[in-house]
């Protein structure tokens, strides 16, 4: 009964809605309300939109900010779609018309958040090397990150090894089937075939690297 209680209150969790930042990790949600409280803004979860990821608006006849951000982004990208919004409200905040939209003013509060971020919340490699992507490049418009190359592959990983792959689901690899790799999935037992070229996020046990 417990297990149930707990999942129920997982899926809750993971239910996103216009104020509602549960489905995020406690850390990063930690790390944005504190930013928006010390900052003063309102924030909105915004309905998916194709020309944006978020936007910063400054009322001028109520003198308030306001940052919106969509609602379906994955964490890593909602995080730094947050922090460069933020960065519009702080270079308002002390340019005002004075400095170019995606300047070098932007540039370097952009970049501040993002160091900040990178050192206040526990991140996975592969968050770290997107936001390192980031630190090196700000973006006025971006696209995801593909950091998969440089990651362990499936392929890679010994007979038994108990690895966790990007989507948070975790596997024990049995054997190789051609292309295909047999594997178990740790929650519900069922065998599935992974490619050899997946990526895996983090190796729980075993992990033995086979010879390249």
């Amino acid at each position: 009964m417990g297990i149930v209680l707990n999942l129920v209150k997982w899926k809750m969790a993971e239910q996103r809605s216009k104020f509602n930042l549960r489905f995020l990790p406690e850390d990063f949600q930690q790390h944005i309300l504190e930013i928006k409280n010390k900052e003063g803004f309102m924030l909105t979860l915004s309905i998916p939109r194709k020309s944006k990821l978020g936007d910063y608006r400054y009322n001028y006849r109520s003198k308030s900010h306001q940052i919106t951000i969509n609602i379906d982004l994955e964490p890593i990208y909602f995080l730094i779609t947050y922090l460069h919004e933020v960065a519009h409200k702080m270079c308002w905040d002390q340019f005002q018309k004075k400095a170019q939209p995606h300047g070098k003013e932007w540039k370097s509060l952009f970049v501040s958040l993002l160091w900040n971020a990178k050192h206040s919340i526990e991140h996975t490699d592969t968050n770290k090397k997107i936001i390192l992507e980031f630190i090196n490049n700000p973006k006025a418009r971006f696209q995801k990150v593909d950091v998969h190359d440089e990651l362990l592959k499936v392929r890679e990983l010994t007979p038994e090894s108990i690895f966790e792959l990007e989507d948070g689901e975790i596997f024990q690899l049995i054997n190789k089937r051609r292309t295909r790799f047999l594997c178990v999935n740790i929650t519900d037992k069922k065998e599935y075939t992974i490619l050899g070229t997946t990526a895996v996020k983090k190796i729980h046990s075993g992990g033995t690297l086979l010879p390249k």
